[in-house]
């Protein structure tokens, strides 16, 4: 029996859980190789998903209307016994299928799932974040800014040892990009860690631990105020729906921790030009044998600091104060 709990930020409240709730896998060393200024805090947000989540979560809403021309349904959104979150897409038609969405809102940081999709052809299983609707002015419930970051599993790819996965960004309700990302394995055979980062000019895509896509936009498109998704649907139009049979997708575990930002260099050590901000280990920010001091040059040298263009305002030293 896995111990379960939601942080329910709109009711603020907080907790946290032990190690063999999450992940056993080495996920964080990995992609700290990747990090580049990138800090991120305890896990703020977390569901395991245990039986009977149904009868005691707060942290979601299991949805009851037509998505994408499906007909969502809390019957088809369920736990299983083994304490698992389990979407079900029925074959046939009308087109059925299954979805959940968060109550509270998040900002920038990282997000990790362990979840297996379907291996049925003919299903889309998503894990995705959207600004659908500003929880701050209740009176309206459509009124967010439309950004999305979608992982999307299309089943019909899923052949043998391989298959593979549509990473998209949205803006303003349309799709600013896309990519058909060929895997060398078949997600659908087993249990993986999948997750992204939501930066305030990138997003960053992973799998069990390391980095598998980035892409960079104008900062400012995507708001911290958004909700994250779950959900199972078909149609014929590229995905090649509806199934043959019926279809199931499983989520393991889901996690959110908060991006830690430092704006105005307060945790590090600021060149004298106030231009960065390198890591308090270096003693001083750049100059001469910068390379040489604690941290080296990733961490104390003007030069690359500025060449990653990490900003202090979405990340934590080092990074760049003024560009």
């Amino acid at each position: 029996m896995k111990t379960s709990f939601a942080t329910l930020l709109l009711l603020g409240l907080a907790s946290s859980c032990g190690p063999t709730d999450l992940v056993e896998e080495p996920l964080e060393s990995e992609l700290a190789e990747h990090e580049q200024g990138l800090s991120f805090g305890t896990v703020s947000f977390s569901d395991t998903f245990d039986p009977d989540w149904e009868d005691q979560q707060r942290a979601w809403k299991r949805a009851t209307w037509l998505q994408n021309g499906t007909q969502m349904d809390p019957s088809r959104a369920f736990t299983s016994d083994a304490g698992r979150l389990v979407q079900v897409v029925l074959p046939g038609t009308p087109y059925r299928g299954g979805s959940i969405e968060t109550v509270g809102e998040f900002g920038y940081g990282r997000w990790q799932a362990r979840l297996k999709p379907s291996s049925v052809p003919g299903l889309l299983n998503s894990m995705f974040i959207k600004d659908w609707d500003d929880r701050q002015t209740p009176a309206d419930g459509n009124d967010g800014l439309k950004a999305e970051v979608d992982i999307e599993f299309l089943t019909y790819t899923f052949s043998g040892n391989t298959g593979k996965v549509w990473l998209a960004v949205h803006f303003d309700g349309r799709q600013q990009y896309g990519t058909l990302l060929p895997l060398s394995f078949n997600p659908s055979k087993a249990f993986r860690v999948w997750g992204f980062d939501v930066l305030p000019s990138q997003i960053r895509w992973h799998v069990d631990g390391k980095v598998i896509h980035t892409y960079n936009y104008p900062t400012g498109k995507i708001a911290p105020r958004y909700e994250m998704f779950f959900n199972s649907w078909t149609r014929p139009n590229w995905i090649n729906g509806p199934p043959a049979v019926e279809g199931r997708y499983e989520v393991d575990w889901v996690r959110f921790s908060n991006l830690v930002t430092d704006p105005d260099c307060a945790t590090g050590v600021p060149s004298t030009d106030g231009t960065v901000c390198c890591a308090r280990a270096c003693g001083r920010c750049g100059g001469s044998g910068c390379s040489g001091l604690p941290g080296g040059s990733r961490n104390c040298c003007s030069g690359q600091i500025l060449g990653s263009r990490v900003l202090c305002s979405g990340a934590a030293p080092p990074c760049v104060l003024s560009p």
